[in-house]
Parts: structure tokens; C-alpha cells; sequence
């Protein structure tokens, strides 16, 4: 039985001592841009309550000055709390954090140096350890320019009565009967992101109709109030360079 109870004492010991080795260690693991994951060995542990900041913060992501040659406790910005037991975040600008008054603030976007520390000690005197790789990162900022270049599809209806399809509006067009002229269904989409509703400023409501008028080259020029472009319907179906206007010219 003696031997028994000293097998028992000695698991529980081990089962602790496993508990409490929670904290981020090496490798810590970065990659994105404007929003970052970040993810490491371990998981997160808060320092005691009882203790000053930010020897409370335990486990803590440091954010310095992209140009600082370090970044430690000594010259950090903002500091970040992952949750307790995470073993990986997603930042981005706006996410909370604390200035170097111990105020929390939102991140604000730009380029930093960031680094994973352990903030310990009871004294007012900032002690780390497990100090961790340091990384560049880029935080939030304004998203690539994107291509909204615009594509205007068409196809032809029967008559003026005829229904056309969703998302299409009605309108009439040179190009249908070999030129002569014809009802169509008209629909704009990006031409690099055609499942996303096309937005352009300072058009009349989609509802018009939208005539097209062929020009004679690319050069040429258009009425007030049209946009240059090219469809299929100019020179029986060859295509060529058109001007086309919401509501007529």
C-alpha cells in the first residue's frame, strides 16, 4: 500500500508539473501582410494578478519601431496579450493593445519590428526572459490598387416586351440584325472580379437604357456626356470602336 501511495504522489507531481509548463517557445511562426498570423510552440500564460505591469503580462507580443536595430522592453511601442492557452492570433491594425503609458489603444497600421517576450519579476523594474526571434511586419495600411477595368455584356431579346435575365437591364443596340439594329439585355461586370456588383460613380440609374454609336478609330473622339469603347456589333459583327451613353446623347 506504502508503495502504492508513493506511485500515486509521484504521478500527481509529474501531472502539475505539466500543467504549468504553459508559455510561447520557439520557433514562433509569422507570415501575412496588413493582417499577420502568428503562431508558435506552447501555449500562452498570463503572469499573477497580484503582480505590477507589466510583470502581470506573462506571455506578451512587443511592437517597436521598424527601424530599431532591437526590440525588447526597453524601447517597445505596443504590446499585445495573446489569449491565455492560444497557440496562434491573427493582428491586424485596430486590434487592441497597450501603449507605454499602459493605456489601451487601438494598433495603429504601419511597419514594426515585433517580438515575443516573457515579462516576470514582483519589482517595478521590467523583467523579461524568453526573449524570442524578432520579425518585420507590415500592420494594416491601405490595400493594393485592384484593376476595376469593366466589361459590357450584351445579348439580344426578341422585343421590346421580352424579359431579361437577373441582373441584366433592358436597352436597345445597334448590333443585333446584322447591324440594323435590335433590343438587347445589357450587363457590366470588372473583368477581374465578375462576381462583385459593378459601382460606378456619378452614372445615371442603371435602369436607362444605354445607346451605342460606332466610331471610326480609336482616335476618334466622343459626344459630351459618352465613353469611348469597343463591341462586337460595329461592321456586321467584326467589332469595332464604339461611344456609349445612358439615356442617349
Amino acid at each position: 500500500m506504502k508503495r502504492l501511495k508513493k506511485a500515486l504522489g509521484a504521478f500527481t507531481l509529474v501531472g502539475v508539473g505539466l500543467l504549468l509548463a504553459g508559455c510561447i517557445t520557439d520557433p514562433v511562426r509569422v507570415s501575412g501582410s496588413g493582417v499577420i498570423a502568428v503562431s508558435w510552440d506552447g501555449t500562452v500564460e498570463r503572469g499573477s494578478p497580484s503582480q505590477p505591469v507589466p510583470q502581470s503580462w506573462g506571455d506578451t507580443i512587443l511592437f517597436c519601431s521598424a527601424s530599431a536595430s532591437a526590440c525588447d522592453q526597453t524601447n517597445w511601442q505596443y504590446a499585445y496579450l495573446p489569449p491565455e492557452l492560444s497557440t496562434s492570433v491573427q493582428i491586424s491594425a485596430g486590434v487592441s493593445v497597450y501603449d507605454t503609458s499602459y493605456s489601451a489603444i487601438s494598433l495603429p497600421a504601419g511597419a514594426y519590428k515585433m517580438r515575443v517576450v516573457r515579462f516576470i519579476g514582483t519589482s517595478a523594474t521590467p523583467v523579461y526572459s524568453a526573449l524570442l526571434e524578432t520579425f518585420t511586419v507590415e500592420i494594416g495600411g491601405a490595400e493594393p490598387e485592384r484593376d476595376l477595368s469593366i466589361w459590357h455584356q450584351s445579348i439580344g431579346r426578341e422585343s421590346a416586351e421580352s424579359r431579361c435575365p437577373s441582373d441584366f437591364t433592358p436597352s436597345w443596340a445597334q448590333w443585333p440584325n446584322e447591324g440594323k439594329g435590335g433590343f438587347v439585355c445589357n450587363k457590366m461586370i470588372y473583368k477581374y472580379y465578375p462576381d462583385e456588383p459593378v459601382y460606378v460613380s456619378g452614372t445615371p440609374d442603371l435602369s436607362d437604357w444605354r445607346v451605342s454609336i460606332a466610331r471610326s478609330s480609336r482616335s476618334a473622339d466622343c459626344p459630351d456626356g459618352a465613353t469611348a469603347g469597343w463591341a462586337r456589333w460595329p461592321k456586321k459583327g467584326a467589332g469595332g470602336f464604339v461611344c456609349n451613353a445612358y439615356g442617349g446623347f
